[in-house]
């Protein structure tokens, strides 16, 4: 037997250590099946410049006919087309139109309210929520507008919120006038000082409860602490031709006045520019001439009525004054128009301000009764949080000495819920007395009275005066004299200086065209002469703003020189 080479020793040796390896990791046969076919490399593809250019040749091509197309489509003034208008819920309704149509209306005939009149519906080309609305004198062929084309009624958010704040408010001054006539009102101005709603009546034995419920009926009077105002200032020119007046008349004829000005709810304070005496009568005497007879104040009718028609001609749009004059009362349009003036130069009714003779208590049961129906319709008119800066300022005069101060007093809380519920009633039987009567019984410290005194029902409210804007040099209204066009001639193009720097022959220097129009009660007066006009507005404007450099103001200078030459 032949020795093994070295070549076949080494094969040999290698199939012993293959093996193994062969056994352990179990390799298939090598077959056809089993061998990875090399990947086919994909044709190479053409450049894409020649694709990118035929499609956007074909995409110009079709913007230019729709072009074409909406242009061919475009409205005539005269010819004939269907719109598509989509409502807010969702609906769509045609409308026939023609190229002259404008968007108001289209309005018109869709039974829907004009944009231009404050309701807030417009017509829109864009159905996005963000978009604006088109001018409702914008024609459909100005806006390109084509047969089927869409518009989208839209509505203008704040225009609805203001509406609806008007609305609101008008009905919060129903249902706070609605005390004064039934003895109760549905206005709430005071939640916690409310009664709680009567206890059913049962026949069983009366519980602890039960009189307590019953107890809780009767108002029990407590002194408020902190006023709810805490300062009031009045402008101290208008204040001096108040004064001046009663001492102009001998110290007997009182009047009563209405306070213009601003609330500033961080300091709880009222600024007054400007005092209003509506139409008003001395009343008659008492026989007998007792010291608390109704002559010794002023009017108290006249004042509340001027109150009532001041707050609601405040809540209509632009004063209102045409919906009081259809009343066919003289007085309340007069009114009216005083609070349309103030309006206009950026002021609201704030107070009331009243004389009466000197006497020990500070409000009689007729101020109370006014102060109260004052507050409660601003509250239905501003709201609960900014309708309680109200004020009232008295004038205690002493006709035998002929001392005049002035004093100022709100009243609390409770009161106004009183009155709120009818158990303070309007009208009072004595009017100057130091007591108000109630329409049931209410508790005042340990007994119940149906006369409780009126110094546990206001508080103290302190009083300053400041030099303001708005200067009274011109008559105010509703006065002995009336004022006339000569009057305007002089206060607005006269010498202005006092009588002793005239006698002196000393120069004084002469205020500014602007500072002389600086009057509430010259611009009372101009409301009368040229009305409500974009002139008159415009004048309110420049007074407001105190623009001196207005260009509109030289305008109005010669529009004013013609109307005293008049």
């Amino acid at each position: 037997m032949l020795a093994p080479t070295r070549a076949a020793s080494t094969a040999a040796r290698c199939r012993w250590h293959r093996q193994p390896q062969s056994y352990h990791t179990h390799q298939a046969p090598l077959n056809n099946n089993n061998i990875r076919r090399r990947r086919r490399k994909p044709p190479c593809r053409r450049s894409g410049s020649s694709a990118f250019s035929a499609s956007l040749s074909l995409l110009l091509l079709l913007a230019v006919c729709c072009w074409c197309g909406r242009e061919a489509a475009a409205a005539a003034p005269g010819s004939p087309l269907t719109l598509r208008v989509r409502m807010p819920d969702g609906a769509v309704k045609r409308v026939k139109a023609t190229g002259a149509d404008t968007m108001d209306g289209i309005l018109s005939k869709l039974g829907m309210e004009k944009g231009g009149g404050g309701s807030g519906e417009g017509l829109g080309t864009n159905a996005s929520a963000g978009s604006s609305t088109a001018d409702g004198a914008t024609s459909v062929a100005a806006l390109g507008l084509g047969n089927g084309d869409f518009l989208y009624v839209k509505s203008n958010s704040a225009a609805r919120a203001a509406a609806k704040a008007k609305s609101d408010a008008l009905e919060r001054m129903k249902a706070a006038a609605v005390g004064d006539k039934t003895g109760g009102s549905k206005f709430v101005p005071f939640p916690q000082h409310a009664r709680p709603p009567p206890p059913r009546a049962t026949k069983r034995v009366k519980t602890w409860q039960d009189i307590e419920a019953m107890q809780a009926q009767t108002f029990s009077l407590k002194p408020q602490k902190d006023s709810n105002v805490k300062k009031i200032s009045v402008e101290q020119s208008a204040m001096d031709d108040f004064v001046g007046y009663l001492k102009q008349t001998g110290l007997g004829k009182h009047r009563c006045a209405l306070l213009f000005g601003r609330v500033s709810p961080s300091t709880n304070s009222i600024k007054v520019e400007a005092m209003y005496e509506p139409p008003q009568q001395q009343p008659q005497r008492r026989e007998g001439g007792s010291s608390s007879s109704s002559s010794s104040t002023y009017d108290p009718s006249a004042l509340a009525e001027a109150a009532r028609v001041a707050v609601e001609a405040a809540t209509l749009e632009d004063g209102g004054s045409g919906e009081f004059e259809a009343e066919g009362s003289a007085a309340a349009a007069d009114v009216a128009r005083a609070v349309r003036v103030a309006g206009l130069l950026g002021l609201r009714l704030v107070g009331c301000c009243l004389s009466h003779d000197k006497r020990e208590h500070f409000m009689a049961a007729a101020d109370v009764a006014t102060a109260s129906a004052l507050q409660l319709m601003s509250m239905a008119d501003k709201g609960k949080e900014e309708g309680v800066f109200v004020a009232t300022v008295t004038v205690p005069v002493n006709a035998t000495s002929g001392e005049i101060a002035t004093e100022a007093f709100s009243v609390s809380n409770q009161t106004v819920q009183m009155f709120s519920e009818g158990v303070l009633g309007h009208h009072q039987p004595e009017p100057t007395a130091d007591k108000v009567t109630t329409t049931v019984a209410v508790k005042e410290g340990s007994k119940e009275t149906m006369t409780p005194e009126t110094l546990g029902l206001i508080c103290n409210v302190a009083i300053v005066q400041h030099e303001g804007v708005l200067q009274t040099r011109f008559p105010s209204a509703n006065r002995s004299k009336a004022a006339s066009l000569s009057d305007l001639k002089e206060c607005l193009f006269g010498k202005i200086g006092s009588k002793a720097a005239a006698k002196n022959q000393k120069k004084q220097k002469q205020p500014s065209f602007l500072k002389r129009l600086s009057d509430f009660q010259l611009l009372l007066f101009l409301s009368r002469q040229m009305g409500f006009s974009r002139d008159f507005e415009e004048l309110c404007s420049v007074v407001q703003k105190r623009d001196g450099k207005s260009p509109a103001l030289d305008k109005l200078k010669v529009v004013l020189e013609n109307l005293c030459d008049a």
